[in-house]
């Protein structure tokens, strides 16, 4: 009789884990965006690097981190969401970065603002518009230095021609002609008599 009543207890136990765990599957997720900004903020464990300006510019800062939100599925346009962003942001500024954000939000703090008005505060003055000449400049003067690679030297150019304004004049077409100065500077930099002689002769067409 202690054996079946055993049993009967064990049965029982698992009848009772088994209901628990149904209720469990059937409970309904709330979607990020139907949360609170606390909600959000405790139930994804946000944390983010701070900027480091040292190590990369502030529009890939920016990049990385809407990524970073993408991935939480903060990424939407609710004030749940936006709210968050904000707050996010402002705690991984860092605190060299927010003592400058406090500056250019004083004499407001920069939690008054919303997400988008402190993204472009910091652009404006992280990130301000190059100087197409000067940019040109530096591009027609990078030369490999001899620890490159060819593949290190043409990425390094290529990066260079985003600021360049590289750009069709023609009627205003716009169309960008970045890859015509890419190999001519290539080119400046690598062509020796034996290879110009070698272009010319055979015709080569680069």
């Amino acid at each position: 009789m202690a054996e079946i009543q055993n049993l009967v207890e064990v049965l029982t136990q698992f009848m009772k884990n088994l209901q628990t765990q149904n209720v469990q599957q059937q409970t309904p997720v709330t979607p990020v965006s139907q949360l609170s900004t606390a909600d959000v903020l405790v139930s994804q464990a946000l944390s983010f690097e701070p900027f480091d300006d040292t190590k990369e510019t502030f529009k890939t800062y920016r990049q990385r981190l809407e990524n970073f939100f993408a991935i939480k599925q903060l990424a939407g346009s609710t004030p749940e969401c936006k709210a968050a962003q904000l707050k996010v942001l402002i705690n991984c500024l860092g605190s060299k970065h927010y003592q400058l954000l406090s500056s250019l939000t004083a004499p407001e703090i920069p939690i008054s603002k919303t997400y988008d008005e402190l993204m472009k505060l910091l652009e404006t003055h992280l990130c301000p518009a190059p100087t197409t000449v000067i940019e040109q400049h530096k591009f027609l003067s990078r030369m490999q230095s001899p620890s490159e690679t060819i593949a290190q030297y043409v990425a390094a150019l290529r990066q260079l021609t985003t600021t360049c304004d590289f750009n069709c004049t023609s009627d205003n077409c716009g169309i960008s002609i970045a890859n015509i100065f890419l190999r001519a500077q290539f080119i400046r930099d690598y062509l020796t008599p034996t290879l110009e002689k070698t272009i010319t002769n055979q015709r080569i067409n680069i």
